[in-house]
């Protein structure tokens, strides 16, 4: 199977691929992938011996609410919903501090 994305793990047969999104920083590919790669292995379960490949066509936001570390917990949601996985413990806090969220899983 020849895939242009990034594989997501050298055990399963995972890839990311991001075909129109030039609006990506580097390191907003990197934390939509750190959230697929956290939840790859059970993503493989699901699909056996068969190869995946996950495109992002889009990914819509608030501006005035994103946060790049966002990205990596909105997509073990999708993968949660799309695969039928358990729901991941993620503690979300607000930090007056610094103002942001914080996202926090084992």
């Amino acid at each position: 199977m020849a895939v242009e994305g990034m594989r997501i793990s050298p055990e399963e047969h995972l890839w990311l691929e991001f075909p129109r999104l030039s609006t990506l920083t580097e390191s907003e590919e990197d934390e939509v992938a750190k959230g697929l790669r956290h939840v790859s292995r059970e993503i493989a379960e699901k699909a056996g011996s068969q190869a995946l490949v996950v495109v992002i066509d889009s990914i819509s936001y608030v501006e005035s609410d994103f946060q790049s570390e966002g990205l990596s917990v909105a997509m073990i949601r999708w993968a949660e919903v799309e695969f039928g996985l358990q729901v991941h413990e993620i503690v979300e806090k607000f930090s007056r501090e610094s103002n942001l969220y914080i996202f926090e899983w084992p």
